[in-house]
């Protein structure tokens, strides 16, 4: 559902994000109801559409994605219910904040960074930014030099647990597709639970497909020694 607009220069002035607004409403009673969370939905794409897409996906990350940072930091923070509530409804709605996520997890230190997060969840559509995530994503796969941050990719592996736990089933579904597709960049045999748990929600969670498809056919990223498109042995 991603369109094309120019948005709206007043938007950035605000001190908080809708994002936050709405879902600091929703923890209110320290619940994340489905009915609130299909309130916020609606008023993101509502917010989309009139203002356009890259002006309202990065006004809606904006302060999320500081608490996301925040809990991949060395001293990470448990991440709370309005950025959960953000996050959750901000990937049901367009994927691209979903594959910043994922960015952040799986590409390299640069790619952890809050305008390189604002680039892949607002402007991905870019030239630029298409260009990059390729470039990225083919390093962390195919380099066998390539490993995994551990640290950061626990501690985001941690907050997606939480996400998925804390949000009505219809709401799990992406943040269970981006903790199996961490899993699987580490070699965590768990990510197929995740991604079956996922398909089981939404049997049409390409990412989560991708993920079974790969343990079945022994497809691993390089640094295991079976990098993609090759059998492991």
């Amino acid at each position: 559902m991603d369109e094309t607009g120019k948005g709206d220069h007043d938007m950035g002035q605000e001190t908080n994000t809708q994002a936050v607004r709405y879902a600091e409403a929703v923890a209110d009673d320290d619940m994340l109801h489905e009915d609130d969370l299909r309130r916020m939905r609606d008023e993101y794409c509502e917010r989309r559409k009139l203002s356009g897409t890259v002006a309202a996906d990065a006004q809606w990350a904006d302060e999320p994605f500081d608490h996301w940072l925040a809990g991949l930091s060395a001293q990470p923070r448990a991440i709370d219910d309005a950025s959960i509530a953000a996050l959750v409804v901000g990937m049901t709605v367009t994927l691209s904040i979903r594959d910043a996520l994922i960015m952040s997890l799986v590409a390299g230190d640069t790619c952890a960074d809050k305008r390189t997060m604002m680039d892949f969840a607002s402007r991905s559509h870019a030239p630029d930014v298409q260009s990059r995530m390729c470039r990225e994503l083919q390093g962390a796969f195919f380099d066998e030099r390539r490993r995994p941050d551990e640290p950061r990719c626990r501690a985001g592996a941690d907050m997606l647990v939480a996400m998925a736990d804390r949000v009505p089933e219809s709401f799990s579904v992406q943040p269970l597709a981006v903790l199996a597709y961490v899993m699987w960049w580490m070699g965590d045999s768990r990510a197929v639970a995740f991604a079956l748990r996922c398909l089981m929600l939404d049997e049409d969670c390409s990412l989560a497909a991708i993920v079974c498809s790969a343990y079945q056919r022994g497809v691993m990223p390089a640094w295991m020694g079976a990098g993609p498109h090759h059998d492991a042995a």
